[in-house]
């Protein structure tokens, strides 16, 4: 066996254990050989018993070294060591690449789901509709810019209020989320009135929306709704216009039976013109009545073709005489006291041309203001 300077220190120590045994054995030969009086048989027993302590001690020293050399080889292998720490290592490594991985996964699901908000977001801030969502316990999870417009709310102010907080627990609003969270009910297109925080009344159109789960659970509700406050005023000026229609059909029909009725008294007024003298005071008034009755069935026809362009029906008229019979009307329409009026017309005046009506109701109006 030869030892150099990389010898395994477990062969040193095996080689020397095993020049101890070999002295030992020596000196028990030497030993044995030199006992006196020893006989035939006693000499046999002790070779046998020699011969089984170098057994003994051969196997044992076989076993020592057959120990030290397996552990000699697991403690000092290279090989072994060297794969055991490069699996290792491996491992580590693998796991280090592992949560690299997860945590550049985490961070894209977190820069998606940043994007998905921000998207939701510019969507109902561009929606020109109103949306509202509430949870099921009729608390206030969205409000868009559109809704606070419509309700003249700051979005501040309603995030994270009870529905009962914002609108009242016994408004429209609250009514018809108590339908869709407690019957589970959807609607289409509802029209309600609303009265705003500030005494306002408005008017919206509201459709609603069920939120559920992916198991089917309902978790809440949406409202989506638009203004009509303009669109009902318009519709009340439309009906207004409907009704002064039908106002203005059954002036009509008044105003032709008021001509008819003044059409017998102006037959009755001229038939007693003609049998009255022409200096007579009669015949005086009954010309009077007879002017009167043809400018009320010339405003008559007026009202009638109101709708219609109006001609004006110019005629020459001398203004004295005309003036005089004007003012005399208009003063019998006047309550008591009646004023003593004077016409004095310089007699030089020509005749012009007018509408008689139409220039009988403006001075007429401003003798009366006056």
């Amino acid at each position: 066996m030869a030892l150099g300077p990389r010898s395994n220190p477990f062969a040193i120590l095996t080689a020397l254990l095993l020049v101890l045994f070999l002295t030992t054995l020596a000196f028990h030969l030497l030993t044995a050989q030199r006992v006196p009086g020893a006989s035939g048989s006693a000499g046999l027993n002790a070779a046998t018993e020699l011969l089984l302590k170098v057994l003994g001690g051969i196997i044992l020293l076989v076993l020592l070294y057959a120990a030290l050399a397996r552990f000699a080889r697991r403690e000092t292998s290279p090989s072994t060591g060297f794969v055991q720490d490069s699996v290792f290592l491996d491992i580590v490594a693998r796991l280090r690449d592992k949560e690299h991985e997860l945590e550049r996964l985490r961070s894209a699901a977190e820069e998606r789901a940043r994007e998905i908000e921000s998207y939701n977001e510019n969507i109902l801030r561009s929606v020109s509709s109103g949306v509202i969502t509430f949870n099921r316990e009729s608390v206030v999870t969205t409000f868009n810019d559109a809704a606070g417009r419509i309700m003249r709310l700051n979005r501040a102010d309603v995030i994270g209020k009870t529905c009962a907080e914002v609108f009242g627990a016994g408004s429209t609003v609250a009514g018809l989320l108590n339908r869709c969270l407690s019957a589970g009910e959807t609607i289409t297109r509802e029209e309600l009135e609303l009265r705003l925080q500030q005494g306002e009344r408005i008017w919206i159109g509201v459709s609603t929306t069920l939120l559920k789960d992916r198991e089917g659970s309902l978790i809440g509700t949406t409202f989506v709704c638009t203004d009509l406050t303009e669109i009902k005023a318009l519709q009340e000026q439309v009906a207004m216009r409907e009704r002064m229609t039908v106002l203005g059909q059954m002036s009509a029909g008044i105003a032709h039976e008021f001509r008819n009725l003044m059409g017998t008294i102006l037959g009755a007024a001229k038939l007693i013109a003609r049998q009255t003298p022409p200096d007579s005071p009669v015949h005086e008034s009954v010309q009077t009545v007879t002017h009167v009755i043809s400018d009320m069935d010339h405003i008559i026809t007026q009202f009638l073709n109101f709708a219609r362009k109006t001609d004006l029906d110019l005629r020459q008229v001398d203004m004295g005489p005309w003036l005089k019979r004007v003012v005399e009307q208009v003063l019998e329409q006047v309550p008591p006291p009646h004023p003593h009026v004077e016409v004095t017309c310089f007699p030089d005046v020509p005749q012009i041309r007018i509408d008689e009506v139409l220039m009988r109701q403006a001075l007429g109006n401003l003798v009366q203001n006056a």
